[in-house]
C-alpha cells in the first residue's frame, strides 16, 4: 500500500514537471519586442517592458541571459525617458545587467550599459571597476572608444 502511494505521488510529480510550460525566450523574443534601434520611444519601450513582465522566469528554458538583458535596457530606456523616475529605472536597469553577467560573465554588452548607468548616476568607482571587466571581456578591436575615455577622465 505503502509503495502505491509513493509511486503515485512520484507519477503526479513527474507529470507536474512535465506539464509546465517551458519558454524558449529567443524564440518568442520576436514577438513581444517592440523595440529596435529605428523605433525607439517611449510608447515602444513601454509596451515593451509591460510584455517582458508578463513572462514567468520559472518557464523560461532557453534564454534567459539575453531575457535579463532585455530588461535592463527597457529599464535603461524608462530611465532616460522619465526623469522624475530614473533613479528606480536605473536601479532596475542595474539590477537586471547584474543578473544577466551572473549568467554569463562574458556579457559584454551588459557591462557596457552597467558602466554608462554607473557614469550616469555619478558612481564614478563603480563605473570604473565595470569598465575593467568590460575591457578584460571585450576583444579590443570592438572596445567602444568614446565609453572608454568617458568613465577613465570621469572624476
Amino acid at each position: 500500500m505503502k509503495k502505491n502511494i509513493l509511486l503515485i505521488f512520484m507519477t503526479l510529480i513527474v507529470l507536474n514537471i512535465y506539464s509546465q510550460e517551458t519558454i524558449d525566450y529567443i524564440k518568442l523574443k520576436k514577438d513581444i519586442y517592440g523595440v529596435s534601434c529605428m523605433n525607439v520611444n517611449k510608447t515602444n519601450v513601454d509596451s515593451t517592458l509591460v510584455n517582458l513582465l508578463k513572462i514567468d522566469t520559472a518557464s523560461i528554458t532557453k534564454g534567459l541571459e539575453e531575457y535579463y538583458y532585455d530588461l535592463a535596457l527597457m529599464y535603461n530606456f524608462k530611465g532616460v525617458y522619465y526623469k522624475e523616475k530614473r533613479v528606480i529605472y536605473f536601479t532596475e536597469a542595474i539590477n537586471y545587467n547584474l543578473r544577466c553577467i551572473h549568467l554569463n560573465k562574458k556579457n559584454t554588452a551588459a557591462y557596457n550599459n552597467l558602466a554608462l548607468i554607473y557614469i550616469d548616476t555619478k558612481q564614478i568607482d563603480k563605473a570604473k571597476e565595470t569598465l575593467s571587466l568590460y575591457k578584460k571581456y571585450t576583444r579590443h578591436k570592438y572596445w567602444d572608444k568614446s565609453l572608454i575615455k568617458q568613465i577613465e577622465e570621469a572624476k
